[in-house]
């Protein structure tokens, strides 16, 4: 399953932040032991599940292949702080998404800069910056609404450019 999520391409670059190793060990530990495998959403590609990566997304759908504009508006940012808040949930038709709230003013910032001087396919209209933990069944999993498991705040000084093909590029802010 992780193999086949892993080959995916995508059809748009985005711009991450990646959350450290051993944070993330914590996150998909946590994962493990409190949501209930049978309660988790996915699909026959398996494009979705538990997170397989601890990231915040600063803006996906970008048009951009090289990220040449992007550094150009990194340029206007310093490194800055995101503090994680509680844990929430995404609705939709098909499924929910778990997910811990992001609280930085800088990031919404960044994100509404890039998203203004990229050329990008971004659909939504507000930007509600979060860290994904899983898929769920529609309905499940309530009991972790309003938990504050993960009291951490990080200091941004580097982005992640995802190409559309999967490969990376970091970015370092000044």
């Amino acid at each position: 399953m992780l193999l086949e999520k892993l080959n995916k391409s995508y059809s748009y670059s985005s711009l991450q932040i990646n959350l450290p190793f051993d944070f993330s060990q914590i996150v998909f530990d946590w994962c493990d032991k409190h949501i209930e495998k049978q309660t988790i959403f996915n699909n026959e590609d398996n494009e979705y599940g538990i997170e397989d990566e601890c990231h915040i997304t600063v803006l996906y759908g970008i048009n951009e292949e090289y990220p040449y504009i992007t550094k150009s508006i990194l340029q206007n940012f310093k490194p800055f702080n995101i503090e994680l808040g509680y844990i929430s949930k995404f609705y939709s038709d098909e499924y929910d998404v778990l997910k811990i709230d992001v609280k930085s003013e800088t990031l919404e910032n960044l994100h509404y800069s890039l998203e203004d001087g990229l050329s990008n396919d971004n659909s939504y209209p507000e930007y509600l910056p979060h860290l994904t933990l899983s898929y769920v069944l529609k309905n499940t999993n309530d009991q972790f609404v309003g938990l504050y498991p993960f009291k951490k705040k990080f200091l941004v000084n580097s982005l992640c450019f995802c190409y559309a093909n999967k490969s990376k590029h970091t970015l370092r802010l000044k």
